[in-house]
């Protein structure tokens, strides 16, 4: 007796002892399968393109389940074209179902390709899939004919100047290192600068006023007798500071100006060594990958402070 069920076409061959013949609705066992070949000299299935030895209990089953196997009637014969690829997945066409069938270097698919371009069939999907491929540079090439190409990748770059890196199967920054770092370097500058703008204002001007206001404060508190109004930028904090405190004073002012200064000094000295550092170690690097990696690193510990 002979029981195959080929699950990349989806049809079998089945021989109760009486002839062969074909059919094409699957088996229905209790155990998995994708494929099934029960023949005199092999007993196996495939599962994820993976060959597995039935087992006895399997072989059992099948021997009995075999005889539920239909032949199919004249009217239920399958169209007598079907579409089929090659190995590779490439779209052969569409031939005579009886010669797909008797052809095991084709597959039959359920349709043909849409018609907007280079397309191959991936067989865990059941489905077309558009060709995206790099040329032998490495160079972005997008949808062109099977073979013509040196490798199919996802889809586009996510920069136009970058190239496939074969060795590490990933897209890499193809510019001169020295673009490459001045740039990373900006990018680090920025981070820091983000930071920085939590906690002052980050505008044309304020890092002037800051300095003015810390420099009014100092002066004012080490006067024994200063006159208020020489220090417009005092009065201008504490009235500011009146709104939710009416209590407030010039010295409650001068003092929160550099109580200020103090807490954002320690903070911008650990900015600024986790910048300088970070610009430095990208500086070093002799590789785009390991620039922008170490630069990864740099923003990352920027973003950890605070």
């Amino acid at each position: 007796m002979i029981l195959i069920w080929n699950g990349d076409n989806q049809s079998g061959l089945c021989d109760k002892g009486e002839g062969k013949f074909n059919y094409w609705v699957k088996p229905e066992l209790s155990f998995a399968f994708d494929s099934l070949f029960y023949e005199p000299t092999n007993h196996i299935k495939v599962i994820a393109g993976e060959w597995i030895a039935l087992s006895e209990a399997e072989i059992a089953e099948i021997e009995i389940q075999i005889y539920q196997v239909k032949e199919l009637s004249p009217q239920e014969n399958p169209a007598e074209t079907s579409h089929v690829v090659d190995g590779n997945g490439s779209y052969l066409g569409e031939i005579p179902t009886t010669d797909a069938l008797a052809d095991s270097t084709v597959t039959i698919v359920a349709e043909a390709p849409p018609g907007d371009g280079f397309y191959l069939w991936n067989k865990q999907s059941q489905a077309w899939f558009k060709i995206q491929a790099v040329d032998a540079e490495g160079k972005f090439v997008g949808n062109v004919p099977y073979g013509s190409y040196a490798q199919l990748v996802d889809g586009p770059p996510p920069k136009d100047y970058m190239i496939w890196d074969f060795a590490n199967d990933d897209w890499v920054d193809a510019r001169p290192l020295g673009v490459i770092i001045a740039e990373l370097h900006s990018t680090i500058d920025q981070a820091a600068g983000n930071l920085r703008a939590k906690y002052i204002t980050s505008v044309v001007g304020q890092a002037e006023t800051y300095i003015y206001k810390s420099i009014q404060a100092k002066e004012f508190l080490s006067l024994d007798n200063p006159n208020d109004y020489d220090y417009p930028l005092l009065m201008a904090e504490v009235e500011a500071m009146q709104v939710a405190n009416p209590g407030a004073t010039i010295v409650d002012a001068a003092n929160a100006i550099l109580a200020q200064e103090t807490a954002w000094m320690g903070l911008a000295a650990i900015v600024e060594k986790e910048r300088r550092a970070g610009k430095e170690r990208v500086s070093l690097c002799e590789k785009p990958n390991d620039a922008h990696l170490a630069a990864s690193e740099a923003i990352q510990r920027i973003n950890q402070i605070g």
